[in-house]
């Protein structure tokens, strides 16, 4: 895994400056004033609530972003409220397009589900973010985990309010849909469902059924209608 090789040959927070330096998020939150614009729009936006959750940058490790583009949709699943629990407890976090999870006391991060827009500002107004349901979203990679904690110190560039906490990822966090290592998630459609029958379908297979669909349309519209959905689209 790409993770492992770079979390071995960390020397003297080497990796971490790295990262910090040549991440392409970060790179295009700094370079591009429309995701600036939306990091920062959101830090404001959620100001109050920072009273008993944490803003927090979850960055997927350089080297797993190199065919990515790093849109507003990408910038909105990594950027999360997390709960402030106690050291060795599970945390609740969600994120500010309402992918919701859990940093596990062992750094992995368990991702739950898609909250709708009048779930999540009722879930983020309660502060409580820890799922009651135990089910998980697949993703691509059969772990999540924090390689390493930093700040983002304001910049001419992006001109925060104050250091943003950074968690370094293993890799990026996967919804079926996302516009993001698609050919990958074709891999997770078993397409079991072409010759299913309504009569045989069954409630429980309903999820995995969505899934697929969604992995499915995001590959077509993104071969042939890539210009589908507008930048300003995007970011909503």
């Amino acid at each position: 895994m790409a993770w492992l090789a770079s979390f071995a040959t960390d020397r003297g927070g080497r990796f971490t400056e790295h990262e910090k330096s040549r991440n392409r998020m970060l790179c295009a939150l700094r370079q591009d004033a429309v995701l600036g614009s939306l990091l920062l729009s959101a830090l404001h936006s959620h100001r109050d609530l920072q009273k008993t959750l944490q803003m927090v940058l979850l960055v997927p490790q350089h080297v797993t972003l190199h065919d990515v583009d790093v849109s507003a949709e990408l910038v909105q699943t990594h950027l999360v409220l997390m709960e402030r629990g106690v050291h060795g407890q599970p945390r609740g976090i969600v994120s500010i397009n309402g992918l919701r999870g859990t940093l596990q006391p062992d750094d992995s991060i368990n991702i739950h589900c898609k909250l709708p827009s009048n779930s999540l500002a009722e879930t983020m107004r309660q502060g409580n973010l820890l799922p009651v349901a135990s089910h998980d979203l697949p993703q691509l990679q059969s772990q999540i985990l924090v390689l390493r904690r930093a700040q983002l110190e304001p910049s001419a560039e992006l001109p925060l309010s104050a250091p943003l906490p950074l968690l370094v990822i293993s890799d990026p966090l996967f919804v079926p849909g996302c516009g993001w290592k698609v050919s990958e998630a074709l891999q997770l459609c078993t397409h079991r469902f072409a010759t299913c029958t309504l009569a045989s379908l069954r409630v429980a297979d309903l999820p995995q059924l969505l899934h697929e669909y969604q992995i499915l349309a995001r590959a077509w519209q993104d071969k042939h209608l890539p210009d589908y959905f507008p930048p300003s689209a995007r970011q909503q």
